[in-house]
């Protein structure tokens, strides 16, 4: 057997192909099904299909989770609010009623959390259970008591009807009115079960896998150098003696110190440079703030404050704040299409239906807005104490209430 057919790869028993990678060196080969797997590649639309591969993009990468949880608690912190539909006394009251009709049903946040893992997988679903109450102050009325949330892969769209259905035990069905909540990430009339933001991260999620495995094994065969022996050409011709060299190498990188005679020489083979660690950490960093700028719109590290500039940071900032509103945006008209308008339905008929309103407000750098009064207030314009209250989310102090000294308002101009 010559020395390349010893060298070359052995396929692999699963699929009957080639690994993707050989180390030469340590006869070591490293196979890669997901590699072969077109899912991985190619784009894919959300979807049934779908769900196990982002379904395990997700719980598979902190990074990824961490940012999603990240942007969606932005949305959920968000100041919300059922508003009446006009400045009249009917709409108000049903404002009133449907806030209510809300807080008969304790799981509402969680199914709010649950409807934005649309951004996982393009679209989201979430059961209404309904039931008649008394209330002290209503009467009989119809509220939702429980929500129910479902995993995506339970439901699908129908092309031909272009409707969503849901997979019963009697197979698909069309969805009842007034018994889902769902939210569609992204929907456009090419896309209509939404867009995943893991989409763009197939490739990039499958890089930093195989990467941290790829370092995980070089550390393994080469945190210990490899050992190299010097023999004369008499001795290196000899087989048997060669043999026993390479055994003696062998037992020698397990062993703490060992006798070798004056003419031996022996070097160790260092191929754990600094600068192929330094290529695999780069190379994750490069895929973990790849994936928090694609889903943030901004990176969870410092890499601002240590290669950028604050105007970089704050662009960033405001990149994330309209992902953050548009998310809120669309919670919001979801709320009030497929939930407040079948409150109001069932119990106020004819009656306008109220909005749910979420309002995302953009961060404030307190020492930005310090110096910016301090400058203004020097030249006399004078600024009221409640939008800086509001702003800074500081309530005013009650009566008799211990305050911290600072300078009177008249003095600084407030």
């Amino acid at each position: 057997m010559t020395d390349k057919e010893k060298l070359k790869p052995v396929p692999n028993p699963k699929t009957g192909k080639e690994p993707i990678g050989v180390v030469v060196s340590s006869a070591y080969t490293l196979y890669s099904d997901e590699w072969d797997d077109p899912q991985y590649i190619k784009s894919i639309p959300p979807g049934p299909s779908a769900y196990p591969l982002y379904q395990k993009m997700f719980l598979t990468d902190s990074i990824i989770s961490s940012s999603v949880e990240i942007r969606k608690s932005y949305t959920l912190s968000a100041e919300a609010s059922v508003d009446p539909y006009e400045d009249s006394d009917e709409a108000r009251r049903a404002a009133d009623f449907a806030e209510k009709a809300l807080s008969y049903a304790p799981g509402f946040q969680s199914a709010l959390s649950h409807l934005l893992d649309a951004l996982i997988f393009g679209y989201s679903f979430v059961e209404i259970v309904w039931d008649m109450i008394e209330d002290p102050d209503y009467g009989l009325i119809w509220v939702p008591v429980e929500f129910i949330n479902h995993p995506p892969n339970a439901f699908n769209y129908d092309l031909i009807s272009q409707q969503w259905m849901v997979n019963t035990e009697r197979g698909m069905r069309r969805l009842p009115p007034g018994k889902f909540l769902y939210l569609i990430h992204n929907c456009g009339p090419d896309r209509p079960m939404g867009y995943s933001v893991l989409e763009p991260l197939r490739l990039v999620w499958l890089v930093k896998r195989w990467t941290i495995r790829f370092w995980s094994e070089f550390n393994e065969r080469f945190a210990s150098p490899a050992l190299i022996g010097y023999i004369d050409d008499a001795s290196f011709n000899n087989e048997t003696f060669r043999r026993k060299m390479l055994n003696m190498l062998t037992i020698m990188r397990g062993m703490a110190a060992t006798v070798l005679p004056e003419s031996a020489k022996v070097d160790p083979l260092q191929v754990g440079t600094s600068g192929t660690i330094d290529a695999f950490s780069k190379l994750l960093d490069f895929c973990d703030n790849y994936i928090s700028r694609t889903v943030l719109g901004s990176t969870l590290t410092t890499t601002e404050a240590k290669f950028g500039t604050r105007a970089q940071a704050e662009v960033h900032e405001r990149t994330t704040y309209a992902l953050v509103s548009k998310d809120a945006e669309n919670l919001a008209r979801v709320v009030t299409e497929q939930l407040l308008k079948y409150i109001i339905m069932y119990n106020m008929p004819d009656t306008p239906v109220p909005s749910y309103d979420i309002v995302v407000k953009p961060g404030v750098n307190t020492e930005e807005l310090a110096n910016t009064l301090s400058q203004v207030v020097r030249i006399g314009l004078r600024v009221p104490q409640s939008q800086i209250r509001e702003l800074l989310g500081l309530s005013p102090p009650e009566e008799d209430e211990e305050i911290l000294p600072g300078v009177p308002p008249l003095e600084a101009g407030i």
